[in-house]
């Protein structure tokens, strides 16, 4: 990832959103990356209603890409 695509979405997603943005491209997978509300509350200290949240945002902004049941291309 490099500065542009950082600074881009730094920019347009909300903090918790963001963060969870950088969880995803610091865990890169050429196959999907599962996701559950309890680890990323594990891993970052967000809450699930937070979680969700952001989960929608990044798709709605076309950060992530749904292919299966909290799996996710990023």
């Amino acid at each position: 990832m490099g500065n542009e695509e950082w600074q881009s979405a730094y920019k347009t997603l909300k903090p918790s959103t963001f963060a969870i943005y950088l969880y995803l491209a610091s865990n890169p997978s050429e196959a999907g990356l599962e996701l559950s509300a309890a680890a990323i509350e594990d891993a970052l200290g967000i809450k699930k209603t937070a979680y969700f949240e952001a989960i929608k945002q990044l798709e709605k902004e076309s950060y992530i890409l749904p292919i299966g049941n909290n799996e996710f291309i990023f």
